[in-house]
C-alpha cells in the first residue's frame, strides 16, 4: 500500500469510529449539569437533607448536581417550575409529600397534581416529638387527656403555618384522641420555640433536632413520638401509637420527583445514584445523628406510599374542617 493510500485508510477509519461511537456519547445521561428545585426556604429541613445526598451524587455522576431554591407559596411556587420543565431528568424537585398530599387538597387551586410527575426515590423520613413547656403537668397522653378534661386547662399549641406538619399533627391529635386544643399560628419556628420556653404558648409537635437539647436539659417534656418506632435518639420516649392512637404518624417524608414523561431508563438511573449515596457511612450518620431515616425505595414503592397517603390526608382535611385556602 503506497503511503497516500495508507493516509486515506486511515483517516476513514478515524471518520467511522466517530460516525460510531458519537451518537453514544451524545446520549448519555447525564451529560449536563443537573438541577434539583427545593421549593422551600434555604437553610430548612429540606434543603440541608438535599445538599448531603446530591453531593455525593455529583461526585458519583461526574457533573455537578445544584440546588435551586425556590420558595413561596407552601411549596407551589418551585412544584410548578417543575412540572413544567423538560422530563428529561435534569430538571427534578426535592420536597416533602405534603406537597403531595395536603396543597392539592387544601389548595383551591395549586395549579399542579400529583399525576403531573414522576416519584423517583423517597430520601429520609422523620417523626417529631409532641412537647410541652414544664411548666405543664403532664408526661404522656393519658394524663395530657385527663388535664385537658378541666375546663380551665387550655394549653396554647403553637403552629407554623397552615398545612404545615405541626399543624396536621395538632389535627391529628384533635380528630384520633378527641382532644381541644387552641392553636397560635406562627411564621416561623424559632419564635415558635422562644415563646414555648418562655412560657407564652405550652404545646408544639416539632423535629428532633429542635427539641431535643430542650427535653434533655429539662426545659420541655416530651408526650409521644409520631412515628411507628420509637426515635433513636429519644428510646424511652414512647410512640403515639403505642398509646392508643392507632397508625399515628406525622413528620416529613422527603424525596426526589421528576416531571411526568420522564424516561424509565433515565428515573432508575437516578433511583440508583440516590440509594448508592444514602449507603455510605458518613451519609447515613449524618443523618441518624438529626433523626432523619435513610429510605431510598423504588419509585414504584414510593408511589404507593404517596397514593396511599393522599387519600387518607384528604378525609382528615375534611373531616377536621379545614377551610380551603
Amino acid at each position: 500500500m503506497t503511503m497516500k493510500r495508507w493516509r486515506w485508510a486511515n483517516t476513514l477509519t478515524v471518520l467511522v469510529c466517530g460516525l460510531v461511537f458519537t451518537p453514544l456519547s451524545a446520549n448519555a445521561f447525564p451529560d449536563r449539569p443537573i438541577i434539583v428545585v427545593v421549593p422551600y426556604g434555604a437553610g430548612g429541613g429540606s434543603d440541608v437533607t438535599a445538599r448531603i445526598v446530591v453531593n455525593k451524587i455529583s461526585q458519583s455522576i461526574g457533573q455537578p448536581v445544584i440546588i435551586e431554591i425556590v420558595p413561596g407559596a407552601n411549596g407551589v411556587v418551585g412544584a410548578r417550575r417543575v412540572a413544567r420543565s423538560s422530563p428529561d431528568g435534569y430538571v427534578l424537585l426535592y420536597c416533602d409529600a405534603t406537597l403531595f398530599t395536603v396543597n392539592p387538597v387544601l389548595m383551591k387551586d395549586a395549579g399542579y397534581l400529583y399525576d403531573d410527575f414522576r416519584p423517583v426515590s423517597l430520601t429520609v423520613r422523620s417523626g417529631g416529638f409532641v412537647v410541652t413547656s414544664r411548666e405543664v403537668p403532664v408526661s404522656n397522653l393519658a394524663e395530657l387527656r385527663s388535664y385537658l378534661a378541666v375546663k380551665q386547662n387550655k394549653p396554647a399549641f403553637g403552629v407554623v403555618g397552615i398545612g404545615s406538619t405541626p399543624y396536621l399533627a395538632l389535627v391529628r391529635l384533635r380528630w384520633q384522641a378527641g382532644l381541644e386544643i387552641q392553636e397560635i399560628p406562627y411564621q416561623g419556628a424559632p419564635q415558635l420555640m422562644t415563646d414555648l420556653l418562655t412560657g407564652r404558648i405550652q404545646m408544639t409537635f416539632l423535629s428532633a433536632s429542635m427539641v431535643m437539647p430542650h427535653i434533655k436539659s429539662g426545659a420541655l417534656k416530651a408526650i409521644g413520638y409520631s412515628a411507628m418506632a420509637r426515635s433513636p435518639l429519644a428510646p424511652d420516649i414512647p410512640t403515639f401509637d403505642e398509646q392508643g392512637l392507632t397508625n399515628f404518624v406525622a413528620g416529613v417524608q422527603y424525596g426526589f420527583l421528576a416531571p411526568k414523561g420522564t424516561p424509565t431508563q433515565i428515573v432508575d438511573q437516578l433511583q440508583k445514584e440516590i440509594v448508592k449515596a444514602l449507603k455510605i457511612p458518613e451519609v447515613e450518620n449524618r443523618f441518624r445523628t438529626v433523626d432523619y431515616e435513610p429510605v431510598g425505595n423504588t419509585s414504584k414503592e414510593f408511589d404507593d406510599i404517596l397514593r396511599r397517603q393522599i387519600p387518607q390526608m384528604k378525609e382528615l382535611i375534611t373531616v377536621s374542617g379545614i377551610a380551603k385556602m
